[in-house]
């Protein structure tokens, strides 16, 4: 997506659209490998020198809040991002530890029907071993 696109969608979700913001979201549509903040931070400091790790985290964090990068927390006390926002679950591999989406249909997922309730979002998170590294065990 060009940074002119991307302006257009932090601008219509209520963003300033920031250097920093421009770099990181376009860097998630780029790399649907649901990075964590520290990655992307690496992966953008040769283009972004000033760019600090605090600034990654302020930026995704208000990229989440303006709904458009889903936080994944598969595995304790570590934060992924993927800018894929619509419901869909994810497997994480144990012994690669790579993130794979998969959709979520009503033959795969039940929601309980809760009364009162209002169903915002589904987060069905997955662990296993991926088809990869099972071949090669």
């Amino acid at each position: 997506m060009k940074d002119m696109a991307v302006v257009g969608v932090l601008r219509e979700h209520g963003l300033r659209p920031t250097q920093q913001r421009i770099a990181i979201y376009r860097y998630l549509l780029e790399h649907p490998v649901h990075p964590t903040a520290e990655v992307i931070f690496r992966e953008l400091k040769p283009t972004l020198p000033s760019c600090s790790l605090m600034t990654v985290y302020n930026a995704l964090d208000a990229l989440a809040e303006a709904g458009l990068v889903r936080v994944v927390t598969v595995e304790a006390g570590v934060q992924h991002f993927d800018a894929t926002v619509g419901d869909h679950g994810h497997f994480r591999c144990k012994t690669c530890s790579h993130i794979y989406d998969f959709p979520l249909t009503p033959e795969n997922v039940s929601v309980p029907t809760l009364s009162g309730f209002q169903i915002q979002a589904q987060d069905l998170y997955c662990t296993g071993i991926c088809p990869t590294c099972a071949s090669a065990q």
